[in-house]
């Protein structure tokens, strides 16, 4: 059994292509402006088409038109390694890359290597602090186009990504893809000083502070610290009600 110090599930992190890491709490209420309340209903009250083969959502016939050649076009290109097949034998080609590890795109700055030109080019933004993908809800920036489209999802409360398994469902495929553990058993994440295994990267980010002591969220009155901040939240009310603490660390 995964000892995650009682672990509480208020506490979401999410993660994303980047490897940046959000803590969120469900129980936070976001504040939001009457314009920006306005401009998200106007996301709401979209018409929405779904793709049958995916499930997918667009909020355009064109959109979802152009979509759907993507289900269309015929896959013709085998990989002889692996078996999978491909629309064209450019995509082949850099599926090829995978197999064979090589990384012919490399940053002029810092010397690290991909696979493809393109997230080079994404890369290469995290240097020069370019985000030329912005949110028009909230103005919020982003350094490529896939992770504005996660973002807005945030706003129109789209999840298209549904669990098989129990129906669930999630916003990105990222996220699909960690819940459907919980139906497989399966362990990914392990723990490099004992060897513990977790079903998500959260858990073992809290479990490693088990072995580090370190203890990021500060009780602003009496000093404490804790894991994780639901413990800091769960430790708040002792305060609220007027209850003595002791303030040792």
């Amino acid at each position: 059994m995964e000892d995650i110090n009682h672990f509480d599930n208020s506490e979401t992190i999410v993660f994303n292509d980047i490897e940046t890491v959000t803590l969120t709490d469900r129980d936070e209420k976001p504040l939001y402006s009457e314009t920006f309340t306005n401009q998200r209903s106007l996301y709401e009250d979209l018409p929405r088409y779904s793709c049958e083969i995916c499930r997918k959502t667009f909020t355009s016939q064109l959109d979802i038109f152009m979509h759907k050649e993507i289900h269309n076009k015929e896959k013709t290109f085998r990989c002889e390694i692996c078996g999978k097949y491909f629309v064209s034998t450019s995509v082949l080609t850099k599926h090829k890359l995978i197999h064979t590890g090589e990384k012919p795109f490399h940053c002029d700055i810092c010397g690290k290597s991909f696979t493809q030109n393109s997230n080079l080019v994404v890369h290469q933004r995290i240097h020069t602090g370019e985000k030329p993908y912005e949110c028009d809800l909230c103005g919020k920036s982003f350094v490529n186009k896939s992770h504005l489209v996660t973002h807005i999802r945030s706003h129109t409360g789209e999840k298209p990504f549904h669990c098989e398994i129990c129906g669930k469902a999630f916003s990105t495929n990222f996220l699909l893809k960690t819940h459907r553990q919980i139906h497989t058993g399966q362990k990914l994440f392990h723990c490099e000083i004992c060897g513990n295994s977790f079903t998500q990267n959260s858990h073992l980010v809290i479990h490693i502070r088990s072995h580090t002591g370190e203890k990021p969220y500060h009780c602003e009155i009496c000093e404490k610290s804790f894991l994780t901040n639901s413990h800091l939240k769960r430790h708040k009310r002792i305060h609220s009600r007027g209850k003595p603490f002791n303030s040792e660390t």
